[in-house]
């Protein structure tokens, strides 16, 4: 009884997050960031201070510290659906002079 109890438990959180967006550290989500910098030939050092800006049901806003071996910038970013699968969108990069 207990085992049953506990797979309809996981079967519904896995049901859940199929249905909302990832939060904006996740891995999926912060892996993506990272691909969309590396496919404009830039390297991220550090990704961190990740914060979510504005939640909502359809959207997301997230707010970011990142820096490449040149360059120190607050990032904000999007994830939105496209279809069934979350989109991640750079929407804003401020250099961070030191």
């Amino acid at each position: 009884m207990v085992v049953g109890i506990a797979l309809v438990i996981v079967a519904g959180v896995k049901v859940i997050d199929f249905f909302t967006l990832p939060g904006c550290d996740s891995s999926r989500i912060t892996d993506t960031v990272r691909d969309i910098f590396k496919s404009k030939s830039v390297e991220l050092t550090k990704f961190e201070q990740i914060q979510a800006v504005k939640d909502e049901s359809s959207s997301k806003m997230c707010g970011a510290y990142i820096e490449t071996a040149d360059e120190k910038a607050n990032i904000q970013y999007s994830i939105s659906w496209q279809g069934w699968t979350p989109f991640v969108r750079i929407e804003k990069v401020d250099d961070v002079t030191s």
